[in-house]
């Protein structure tokens, strides 16, 4: 679960990023996070992942506490979180099994286990046919699932992708979405920040939108505004 309670963010003396900010995502929710650049909702990501501590208020990312998280603990909270990001990330001179064995590794993970799991994530999105391939030998659709796969290989209890379908086409844009919809059935929470109005619209979800660091908008079902 996570929830955000009158958490304000302040930067410097003129900066605000985030101004009395409250909304809650239980456990298996699907929900998109909306608005202008600037609007606030990369402050966000960084508080649910602890790069940054709430000025005011509180946030809660699967039971951990960020405004008091110890920092040997912050490991911890993050092998809960899988986190997409728009470019991708990949190692370049690893195959795609070795970018997403990499996490595995990383949080020390017994290598029958690695063995075990890497191959069934490939297989569920759609990449076990190209576990040897460099990256730079994947089209842009199929790099992006091998950064999903990636969140996903730990088995965290939330997946926040940050603009996950911005260097990709449209018709790719919709498959990648449909991952996440697969993804989010089987039981994962998906929080999704986007500008991709017509995906937010054609999918219907729960959407929260940001601008100038408050909440205008949490509408289940919802759609993207037009004045956005």
């Amino acid at each position: 679960m996570i929830e955000l309670r009158h958490v304000y963010m302040v930067y410097d003396a003129s900066t605000r990023a985030l101004n009395d900010v409250s909304f809650r995502v239980d456990d298996g929710e699907f929900v998109f996070i909306v608005g202008p650049s600037g609007s606030g909702k990369s402050t966000i990501l960084k508080l649910l992942a602890a790069e940054l501590r709430p000025t005011e208020g509180s946030v809660s990312v699967n039971g951990f506490d960020i405004g008091t998280i110890r920092e040997r603990d912050i490991p911890y909270l993050r092998r809960t979180i899988g986190v997409v990001y728009q470019d991708f990330r990949l190692i370049e001179n690893k195959s795609v099994y070795d970018n997403v064995a990499f996490v595995m590794r990383a949080v020390g993970a017994p290598l029958r286990i690695i063995k075990k799991r890497v191959p069934y994530v490939l297989d569920l999105v759609g990449l076990q046919n190209r576990s040897r391939r460099l990256p730079k030998q994947l089209s842009g659709g199929e790099q992006q699932r091998v950064a999903i796969a990636r969140a996903l290989v730990n088995n965290p209890d939330v997946i926040i992708a940050d603009e996950p379908t911005g260097n990709l086409d449209p018709v790719r844009s919709v498959e990648l979405m449909e991952l996440l919809e697969k993804i989010n059935k089987m039981g994962t929470t998906v929080l999704v920040v986007t500008h991709e109005r017509e995906l937010v619209n054609q999918l219907e979800k729960r959407v929260i939108a940001i601008e100038h660091g408050e909440v205008i908008s949490d509408r289940t079902g919802g759609y993207y505004l037009d004045e956005l």
